[in-house]
Protein backbone atom coordinates (compact mmCIF):
# COMPACT_ATOMS: atom_id res chain seq x y z
CA UNK A 1 0.00 0.00 0.00
CA UNK A 2 2.71 2.51 1.24
CA UNK A 3 4.64 1.71 -2.14
CA UNK A 4 1.80 2.74 -4.11
CA UNK A 5 1.31 5.94 -2.49
CA UNK A 6 4.75 6.60 -3.27
CA UNK A 7 4.70 5.59 -6.93
CA UNK A 8 1.14 7.84 -7.01
CA UNK A 9 3.02 10.95 -5.90
CA UNK A 10 6.51 10.38 -7.97
CA UNK A 11 3.96 10.36 -11.13
CA UNK A 12 1.92 13.04 -10.12
CA UNK A 13 5.25 15.15 -8.95
CA UNK A 14 6.73 14.00 -12.81
CA UNK A 15 3.27 15.15 -14.09
CA UNK A 16 3.21 18.31 -12.83
CA UNK A 17 6.74 19.24 -13.71
CA UNK A 18 5.95 18.23 -17.68
CA UNK A 19 3.02 20.08 -18.17
CA UNK A 20 5.23 23.17 -17.66
CA UNK A 21 7.35 22.14 -19.97
CA UNK A 22 5.63 22.55 -23.11
CA UNK A 23 5.85 25.47 -25.78
CA UNK A 24 2.39 26.92 -27.38
CA UNK A 25 1.77 29.68 -29.26
CA UNK A 26 -1.17 31.77 -27.50
CA UNK A 27 -2.41 34.25 -30.03
CA UNK A 28 -4.89 35.65 -27.75
CA UNK A 29 -2.29 37.37 -25.43
CA UNK A 30 -0.38 39.15 -28.72
CA UNK A 31 -3.06 40.15 -30.38
CA UNK A 32 -5.17 43.01 -30.08
CA UNK A 33 -8.96 42.64 -29.40
CA UNK A 34 -11.32 39.93 -29.79
CA UNK A 35 -14.36 41.63 -32.26
CA UNK A 36 -17.67 39.98 -33.24
CA UNK A 37 -18.87 41.25 -36.50
CA UNK A 38 -22.49 40.28 -36.59
CA UNK A 39 -24.42 42.98 -36.24
CA UNK A 40 -22.30 44.66 -34.49
CA UNK A 41 -22.39 48.71 -34.64
CA UNK A 42 -18.25 48.45 -34.63
CA UNK A 43 -16.83 48.96 -38.01
CA UNK A 44 -15.10 46.22 -39.71
CA UNK A 45 -11.94 46.50 -42.77
CA UNK A 46 -14.89 45.03 -45.51
CA UNK A 47 -11.41 44.44 -47.54
CA UNK A 48 -12.48 40.59 -47.20
CA UNK A 49 -16.35 41.05 -47.71
CA UNK A 50 -17.55 39.81 -51.45
CA UNK A 51 -16.32 37.20 -54.04
CA UNK A 52 -12.90 35.36 -53.75
CA UNK A 53 -11.65 32.59 -56.30
CA UNK A 54 -9.29 30.02 -54.91
CA UNK A 55 -6.46 30.37 -57.71
CA UNK A 56 -3.31 28.59 -56.37
CA UNK A 57 -1.85 26.87 -53.16
CA UNK A 58 1.36 26.92 -51.52
CA UNK A 59 3.93 24.23 -51.77
CA UNK A 60 5.29 24.17 -48.36
CA UNK A 61 5.97 20.51 -47.72
CA UNK A 62 3.72 20.91 -44.30
CA UNK A 63 1.59 18.02 -43.57
CA UNK A 64 -1.98 18.14 -45.76
CA UNK A 65 -5.17 16.19 -45.93
CA UNK A 66 -5.04 17.30 -49.50
CA UNK A 67 -3.54 15.62 -52.51
CA UNK A 68 -3.03 16.69 -55.69
CA UNK A 69 -6.64 15.80 -57.32
CA UNK A 70 -8.23 17.27 -54.41
CA UNK A 71 -6.31 20.74 -54.71
CA UNK A 72 -6.58 20.93 -58.46
CA UNK A 73 -10.36 20.45 -58.05
CA UNK A 74 -10.26 23.27 -55.34
CA UNK A 75 -8.42 25.72 -58.17
CA UNK A 76 -11.63 27.93 -59.34
CA UNK A 77 -13.62 27.62 -56.50
CA UNK A 78 -15.61 30.44 -54.90
CA UNK A 79 -15.97 31.51 -50.92
CA UNK A 80 -18.45 34.48 -50.02
CA UNK A 81 -18.20 36.54 -47.05
CA UNK A 82 -20.55 39.36 -45.89
CA UNK A 83 -22.47 40.48 -42.88
CA UNK A 84 -25.17 38.19 -44.34
CA UNK A 85 -23.44 35.16 -45.23
CA UNK A 86 -20.37 33.35 -45.42
CA UNK A 87 -20.51 30.44 -48.37
CA UNK A 88 -18.16 27.95 -50.08
CA UNK A 89 -19.15 26.46 -52.84
CA UNK A 90 -23.09 25.51 -51.99
CA UNK A 91 -22.51 25.03 -48.19
CA UNK A 92 -23.90 28.64 -46.95
CA UNK A 93 -23.47 29.73 -43.47
CA UNK A 94 -26.57 32.03 -42.76
CA UNK A 95 -25.48 35.40 -39.91
CA UNK A 96 -21.56 34.33 -39.99
CA UNK A 97 -19.91 35.92 -36.97
CA UNK A 98 -16.02 36.70 -37.73
CA UNK A 99 -13.43 37.04 -35.42
CA UNK A 100 -10.27 39.21 -36.16
CA UNK A 101 -6.69 38.75 -34.64
CA UNK A 102 -3.41 39.86 -35.46
CA UNK A 103 -1.10 37.68 -35.26
CA UNK A 104 3.05 37.97 -35.02
CA UNK A 105 4.87 36.45 -37.71
CA UNK A 106 6.45 34.35 -34.53
CA UNK A 107 3.29 33.07 -33.50
CA UNK A 108 2.70 32.49 -36.88
CA UNK A 109 5.79 30.37 -37.52
CA UNK A 110 4.58 28.22 -33.89
CA UNK A 111 1.39 27.65 -34.94
CA UNK A 112 2.18 27.08 -38.62
CA UNK A 113 5.66 26.29 -38.78
CA UNK A 114 5.42 28.66 -41.89
CA UNK A 115 7.37 31.95 -41.90
CA UNK A 116 4.85 34.80 -43.20
CA UNK A 117 7.65 35.65 -46.04
CA UNK A 118 6.89 32.48 -47.54
CA UNK A 119 3.76 33.13 -47.92
CA UNK A 120 4.72 36.02 -50.12
CA UNK A 121 3.72 38.36 -46.81
CA UNK A 122 6.13 40.90 -46.38
CA UNK A 123 4.64 42.47 -43.03
CA UNK A 124 5.87 42.16 -39.65
CA UNK A 125 2.06 40.45 -38.56
CA UNK A 126 -0.93 39.77 -40.23
CA UNK A 127 -4.95 39.87 -39.73
CA UNK A 128 -6.31 36.58 -39.00
CA UNK A 129 -10.15 36.25 -39.45
CA UNK A 130 -11.93 32.87 -38.65
CA UNK A 131 -15.22 32.56 -38.90
CA UNK A 132 -17.69 31.32 -36.21
CA UNK A 133 -21.81 30.29 -36.36
CA UNK A 134 -22.50 31.44 -33.10
CA UNK A 135 -21.82 35.04 -31.06
CA UNK A 136 -19.93 33.29 -28.70
CA UNK A 137 -17.16 32.74 -31.06
CA UNK A 138 -17.29 29.03 -29.82
CA UNK A 139 -18.56 26.84 -32.72
CA UNK A 140 -15.89 27.34 -35.53
CA UNK A 141 -17.55 27.14 -39.19
CA UNK A 142 -15.65 23.98 -40.62
CA UNK A 143 -15.31 24.46 -44.43
CA UNK A 144 -12.77 25.94 -46.34
CA UNK A 145 -12.42 29.90 -46.20
CA UNK A 146 -13.20 29.43 -42.73
CA UNK A 147 -9.70 30.75 -41.22
CA UNK A 148 -7.93 33.21 -43.72
CA UNK A 149 -5.08 36.09 -43.60
CA UNK A 150 -5.63 39.67 -44.88
CA UNK A 151 -2.65 40.24 -47.42
CA UNK A 152 -4.34 43.08 -49.21
CA UNK A 153 -7.52 44.24 -50.59
CA UNK A 154 -7.06 41.91 -53.96
CA UNK A 155 -5.57 39.07 -52.03
CA UNK A 156 -6.33 37.05 -49.08
CA UNK A 157 -4.77 33.78 -48.08
CA UNK A 158 -6.76 30.60 -46.62
CA UNK A 159 -5.85 28.21 -43.82
CA UNK A 160 -7.63 24.62 -44.87
CA UNK A 161 -6.40 20.98 -43.15
CA UNK A 162 -2.31 21.72 -43.80
CA UNK A 163 -2.91 23.45 -46.83
CA UNK A 164 -2.47 27.72 -47.75
CA UNK A 165 -4.45 28.88 -50.42
CA UNK A 166 -3.94 32.33 -52.33
CA UNK A 167 -7.35 33.38 -52.95
CA UNK A 168 -7.78 36.55 -55.58
CA UNK A 169 -11.15 38.94 -55.45
CA UNK A 170 -13.24 38.15 -57.39
CA UNK A 171 -13.82 40.65 -60.84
Amino acid sequence: MRKNIIHFFVFYCVLILLSGCGVKANFEEKASPTLNYNNSTESLDHLFFGAWIIKEDFKLGTVSIYDEKDIKSLLGKRVDYSIKYSQFDQKKLENPFYKKTVVSNEDFLIHHNVLLKNLDITQDDVTMIEVYTDSGLKEYWNEIGATFYLTNSNEIIVFDNGTFFKMEKAK
